[in-house]
């Protein structure tokens, strides 16, 4: 784990060989014990399945192919896919109301980084997806969009 002096609160994990966790004095200083413990459980989950170099490979994937929105929409759902695993293997060890505490205080997105490279708190969908997880409620996957399949379809098929 490595501490960067940063008043925001914010942490992440990145490295594509050896991912390793970030974490601010920011959210050190506004979290509780039991909150630093839930963020450190959530991104050691990112570490373990090595969720960095996943997210890469996604990115890469979509822009190999820029008229794929389809691969847009998977590569962020994968995204997503690897916040909510992570906070369904830390939520239990440390309690879903605490991780739900950690996560809104650091859910202000942290200084404009290589975003190939880390898995962070993500959008305001993904922040609400967690939120609604972490509550007990099942989570739903957005499809993507009728056009997106369309340009997809249009660009395989010509």
């Amino acid at each position: 784990m490595e501490r960067v002096s940063d008043d925001r609160a914010f942490a992440l994990t990145y490295g594509l060989w050896r991912p390793r966790i970030v974490i601010s004095d920011g959210l050190i200083a506004r979290c509780s014990d039991d909150e630093l413990a839930a963020v450190l459980e959530h991104e050691a989950e990112h570490v373990r399945v090595r969720d960095p170099l996943r997210i890469f490979l996604c990115r890469i994937a979509v822009l190999r192919s820029l008229l794929m929105p389809v691969l847009a929409h998977l590569a962020q759902r994968a995204r997503c896919d690897a916040e909510l695993a992570a906070d369904r293997r830390a939520a239990p060890r440390i309690g879903p109301a605490v991780l739900a505490r950690a996560l809104l205080i650091a859910s202000a997105p942290p200084v404009p980084l290589a975003a190939d490279v880390i898995s962070g708190f993500g959008d305001r969908d993904m922040l609400e997806a967690r939120v609604l997880q972490l509550e007990g409620a099942r989570v739903a996957r957005r499809r993507p969009a009728r056009r997106a399949i369309a340009i997809s379809a249009g660009d395989c098929c010509s």
